[in-house]
Order: C-alpha cells, then structure tokens, then sequence
C-alpha cells in the first residue's frame, strides 16, 4: 500500500518543520528534505561532487564540508546560479524522496521541502500544504533561527516561489496554539479520506 503523500510548502520561517514533527506526533512519517540535503552534500556523495564540479572549492571549509552559508549569500545573489545549483540538487532529492515512500510502512507521509516543482517533487505528493505567514514575522523568525542578515532575507524571499499547486492552507501568525489547531483539523480530513 502506497502511502498518503502530503507536501509541506512555506517560505523561510513559515514553521514547515514545525508542522512536520507535529504530524509526526500524530502518526505520519516526516521527511525533512533538508536532511536529504545534508547527506548529498557530505564530501562525495553525489550533490557534494555535482557542486565541486561546478562551483569549485571555494565553497568548501575545512574537512571538505561544502560552506552552506557561503554557498547560499552566493546563489541568493545571483538568481541563475540559484537556477543551477537546483537543476542539480532537486532530482536527486526527489529520488530520495521516492525511495523513502517506496519502502514507507506508515499510512501518511510528510514531505517538506521549499519547493515543490512539476518535474520534482511534485510528481510524488499526492497534496500540498501551503503554510501562510506574513513577511514580518517570516523575518523574525528567520533572524532569530539562521541569525540572517536583511538582505539576504529579502534576496532569499525572492527567489522562493509557492507551488504550483496547493490544496491547503493554513496560517502561522499567532504561534505554535494557532498553527496546531488548523494542523489537526487537517490530520482528521487525511484520515478520512485514507479510510474511504
């Protein structure tokens, strides 16, 4: 049995990894694509050589990890190496992702990640949750989290595109309270659906 896919989209600091341990907690398997990300980047795996190949060792710190934070001041800057660096971190994400539901025992699986684009993720969620925050606070919770400066936000802000697709939204304003009570109303209308 092929799990229930749910995609959790949000710009930077909208609590897309809150939502993911939250549903968790409920009973869902999370995937962090972030996490994905960490071990493709680890010194030769395939997103550490695709970057070495193509940016340099520049980026690199000492012990040959790749500097996230150099490399992301620069691709936030130049919107086409963004465009690069996707084209060759996101297939390899999405395949991950593909594995893991694959092999997923649980009924409902959750999937964060900041995009979700027709030739990626998207071909693997069976929704998406779009996680709604205004700018302020988006910006807030970003200092506080990644200590960011406000250029970087803005330039971050950007280049972060929502969905093509989104069949939820729920709003992050007001708080963890907020958040979870909308989540949870959620999480019954998934079950319902798993069970017809």
């Amino acid at each position: 049995m092929k799990p229930f896919v749910l995609g959790i989209a949000g710009f930077i600091g909208s609590g897309k990894t809150t939502a993911g341990d939250y549903f968790q907690n409920l009973g869902a398997e999370f995937v962090d694509s972030d996490d994905i990300v960490n071990e493709l980047y680890q010194p030769n795996n395939d997103g550490w050589l695709k970057i070495m190949n193509y940016f340099g060792r520049d980026f690199l710190l000492a012990g040959n990890q790749i500097n996230r934070r150099k490399l992301a001041k620069f691709v936030f800057q130049h919107p086409g190496k963004l465009q690069i660096l996707n084209h060759m971190i996101h297939p390899l994400v999405a395949h991950e992702v593909m594995k893991i539901i694959d092999h997923c025992e649980k009924d409902v699986l959750v999937v964060e990640a900041t995009y979700f684009d027709k030739q990626g993720l998207l071909k693997y969620v069976d929704e998406v949750l779009w996680i709604d925050c205004e700018r302020e606070i988006l910006w807030k919770r970003a200092l506080k989290r990644d200590e960011i400066d406000r250029k970087l936000f803005d330039q971050i802000m950007r280049c972060q595109k929502k969905p093509e697709k989104i069949d939820h939204v729920v709003t992050n304003n007001n708080g963890r309270d907020e958040l979870t009570s909308q989540l949870k109303d959620l999480w019954y209308e998934i079950q319902e659906k798993n069970h017809h």
